[in-house]
């Protein structure tokens, strides 16, 4: 059956497919196209009328329809969408090497909406882009989507079973960005990763990644999008309410310096370092008025520059790092560190890191009578070596060296181009060594000492280490290992106990930090740690545990007779740990 007759039955508007088949009329429409298609002869126009008078012309004339009815309503879609959206929606641009892009991803990852969309990615090495690393993610076992803290946690089992935890970590999984959209709030937001080259200072098109955020308002304000950021800046802040952020140099080039973030430790109570309380209030007091708002407008009425400085001196072990620690705990700062003898560190590179610290932090300046341009002994000639041998190690050597200055540290600390609002604190084994000009007021203010461990102190080590979580009794798993037996006792019974561990220590004797390795060994059982603090005091770094002693002259009576054979087979054993490891033990 003809197709026409087919149709002619079906209903008046199916007549449109015999205009179809006149198409010389159709086109006639269109002049362009009936000169191009005049030329045809007559053959080949009873060729393509009757092919048009089939199934098969039929279907593709459908076919054709269809398609151009579907593309003309994309069109208009896509016409009124780009109008309406031009018209009452916001955005927003995040550099994806920005902090706030991390929060972002962060939060996503969290975000219960965003757990069940099929494209999703695992960020390690790198981003959806591949031009940025990220750091691994892993969820903390036993810990909930929500609120779990990213890091390597603890489970419950062999504590000792490194390997195994790591392997068996899930990874945290992040939606794609550029397929990601959601309502929030009763506004409608969607986001896209875009890449976009920009100049940079050194003259090349460096390729930047930019998450896009959008958001649909009727009023077209950009509330809801500054809303959104608002809420995930916070929850990170919730979920870093315990953590101090670390910071060290990053120089991928050696005329680019920059931070990057490092580490995040838990926060350490100001309580756990055992100074002087005295000078501890003196510190917290001076740290309170610094950071408040009257006093930085005291300071701004004044004409003051906004910097505090400190230069912690001490023997090794009085807790001069660990101060800084606990203070930028306690007041919630991060810290910025940097090691003055770091190689290809310049006087510029010096100048630009300072100037790129945030209000509000910590500059951690360790052990600065090591670097040889801080103190009073580089104004001295150095010593010719007339062997010209070594002049490439010399050469090596120099290389090695730090490039900064004594006057490049002090513009950076005070210049005129200095930075404002941040805490400089200096730690030194040797004051005698520095430079005057270093520590003199308005660079250093004020100079804490820190000595070794009066009776006061160690009386408070002492109770600090004795109360709070305990050590249970544990049967050692190994017969030639120590058990711990744990002593009973009362927060009653380690006050007595304190003032009779203080009365056998001297003033200044011995440093915080080695009664704290005295209290580990002796960790859970304070009667014996007070018991033999005599011994221990005679030499503290020779001395060993009687359970410890026994496991050492064992090894070494095993090593006298292995020796021997090793004599005979005309080898030498190197130490008694190769001997231990050749039996296998």
């Amino acid at each position: 059956m003809s197709i026409l007759t087919y149709i002619s039955g079906l209903s008046p508007a199916t007549y449109i497919w015999p205009l179809l088949l006149n198409w010389r009329s159709i086109i006639s429409f269109f002049p362009a196209l009936e000169s191009s298609l005049g030329g045809l002869d007559l053959d080949m126009e009873r060729l393509i009328q009757s092919f048009l008078g089939t199934w098969c012309g039929f279907i593709l004339v459908s076919i054709l329809v269809i398609t151009a009815m579907v593309q003309s309503i994309y069109w208009a879609w896509e016409f009124v969408s780009k109008t309406v959206l031009d018209t009452w929606y916001a955005k927003c641009s995040v550099a994806t090497n920005s902090d706030m892009y991390e929060h972002i991803l962060e939060w996503i990852s969290l975000h219960p909406e965003f757990k069940s969309r099929r494209l999703f990615l695992v960020p390690w090495p790198a981003d959806i882009s591949g031009e940025e690393s990220f750091r691994i993610k892993w969820k903390r076992e036993g810990d909930s989507d929500s609120d779990g803290e990213i890091g390597i946690g603890m489970p419950d089992g062999d504590p000792t079973d490194v390997g195994r935890r790591i392997k068996e970590k899930e990874p945290i999984y992040l939606p794609v960005t550029n397929k990601l959209d959601f309502w929030l709030g009763g506004s409608y937001f969607w986001m896209n990763l875009r890449k976009e080259k920009i100049l940079s200072w050194k003259g090349y098109n460096v390729p930047t990644n930019f998450l896009d955020i959008y958001c649909f308002t009727w009023n077209r304000s950009n509330k809801p999008i500054k809303d959104l950021l608002k809420m995930i800046r916070q929850h990170h802040a919730a979920r870093r309410s315990h953590k101090t952020v670390i910071w060290a140099p990053n120089h991928e080039d050696q005329e680019d310096w920059s931070w990057k973030e490092v580490s995040r430790r838990n926060k350490r109570s100001i309580d756990t370092v055992i100074i002087d309380k005295q000078q501890l209030n003196t510190i917290i007091n001076d740290f309170k008025t610094f950071l408040s708002g009257p006093g930085i407008r005291w300071y701004k009425e004044r004409g003051l520059p906004l910097r505090l400085g400190y230069l912690f001196s001490g023997p090794p072990g009085t807790g001069k790092s660990s101060m800084a620690f606990a203070l930028a705990g306690k007041f919630g700062l991060p810290i910025y560190m940097l090691n003055l003898a770091a190689t290809k560190l310049t006087d510029a590179a010096l100048e630009d890191l300072f100037s790129n610290l945030p209000f509000h932090s910590i500059i951690l300046l360790e052990d600065i009578d090591a670097t040889k341009s801080m103190t009073r002994k580089s104004s001295e000639p150095e010593e010719q070596d007339d062997n010209d041998g070594d002049d490439d190690k010399q050469k090596e050597k120099k290389k090695k060296q730090s490039c900064i200055t004594l006057s490049g540290l002090l513009n950076a600390i005070d210049g005129v181009a200095a930075s404002e609002g941040r805490i400089l604190i200096m730690t030194t084994n040797h004051i005698e060594l520095l430079d005057e000009a270093l520590i003199r007021t308005g660079r250093a203010d004020r100079i804490i000492t820190f000595t070794n461990a009066t009776r006061q102190m160690a009386q408070d080590l002492y109770i600090h280490a004795y109360t709070g979580t305990r050590w249970i009794q544990r049967q050692a798993d190994n017969a030639n290992e120590p058990s711990i037996n744990a002593e009973g006792w009362t927060d009653e019974d380690i006050q007595a106990l304190s003032k009779e561990f203080a009365a056998k220590i001297q003033d200044e004797e011995f440093s915080p930090a080695l009664l704290q390795q005295y209290f580990k060994d002796f960790r859970a059982e304070p009667r014996r740690a007070v018991r033999e603090l005599e011994d221990w005091a005679k030499d503290p770094r020779g001395y060993r545990k009687r359970e410890v002693s026994s496991i050492i002259d064992a090894k070494t009576d095993d090593f006298a007779i292995v020796k021997r054979r090793y004599q005979k087979a005309g080898t030498e054993p190197h130490s008694p740990e190769t001997i231990w490891a050749s039996q296998g033990r």
